[in-house]
């Protein structure tokens, strides 16, 4: 859920503590898919990670940054020494904007393993972090907004389809709801449930789960809970470097234990 809908709407709203009135002073790549972003007013730093692996995206907010001397490339050199003036997020979507002086907008699509940054001029595309995704040239931000019916009729009409209707509660959200047994209830007890639910998801906690093996962000206090934050800033820093050492050892692991099989094989087949 660190790219949920409700999670961002939050994140973003702390940003706008952070960031505001900070100008852009450097903006750079030294690993694939990870770009920084160093924000400065002399005064003080704020580092922006966006590490868009396709099996991981997520953002974080590392207190500082060292850039390598060699492998590191500057891009969006447009936005360098502007401020930022003000953080958009876009309703019921995964995705947020920095407006610049200079009538400059940097967008933070998370989309997953199609997650992106966008930076647009005069409200158009000009340059992309991920340039295989071509379709993001033609971004428009004013169709990035998106409404959902959450009255009592609209429910009652869904009953059906409720993840597809509430599109941005996102999977783990809908496996609480069927844990809890909450889509066996009468249709006035599933909305009752699901207004809970809901004021759940507007006010969150924040939290580091595991489940089924799996270290997991998430909005709602379910599974084995390792850790809860009360800071979305926190929680997203404290989630991404859990991840990271997690992620590499399963890599590391799969890896190993693929090369042992194929021995075990070849020593099979030898046999």
């Amino acid at each position: 859920m660190h790219n949920n809908y409700y999670f961002l709407r939050q994140l973003s709203s702390q940003l706008n503590q952070h960031v505001v009135d900070l100008p852009v002073v450097s903006c750079f790549s030294q690993n694939k898919d990870e770009l920084i972003i160093e924000l400065n007013n002399s005064h003080q730093s704020f580092f922006i990670k966006a590490s868009l692996l396709p099996q991981f995206c997520c953002l974080s907010f590392p207190e500082g940054f060292n850039r390598a001397r060699k492998n590191s490339v500057d891009l969006f050199s447009e936005i360098i020494l502007k401020k930022i003036i003000a953080i958009r997020q876009y309703e019921n979507e995964r995705s947020f904007l920095f407006e610049l002086e200079g009538d400059y907008q940097l967008l933070f699509k998370m989309h997953g393993n199609r997650s992106n940054l966008v930076l647009l001029h005069h409200q158009k595309a000009i340059s992309l972090f991920r340039n295989h995704l071509k379709e993001d040239l033609e971004i428009s931000l004013d169709q990035l907004d998106r409404q959902i019916d959450f009255s009592q009729k609209a429910f009652e009409q869904n009953i059906n389809t409720l993840s597809k209707t509430y599109f941005t509660f996102g999977k783990l959200v809908w496996e609480y709801w069927r844990a809890g047994g909450f889509d066996k209830l009468s249709v006035t007890n599933q909305w009752n449930e699901f207004n809970k639910l809901l004021g759940l998801l507007e006010k969150p906690g924040y939290y580091m789960i595991e489940t089924e093996g799996e270290i997991v962000f998430s909005l709602i206090p379910s599974g084995n809970i390792l850790q809860s934050f009360q800071q979305p800033i926190e929680a997203i820093n404290k989630f991404f470097l859990k991840s990271s050492i997690s992620n590499n050892l399963h890599s590391e692991k799969t890896i190993r234990s693929k090369h042992i099989q194929e021995q075990v094989k070849g020593s099979k087949n030898y046999i």
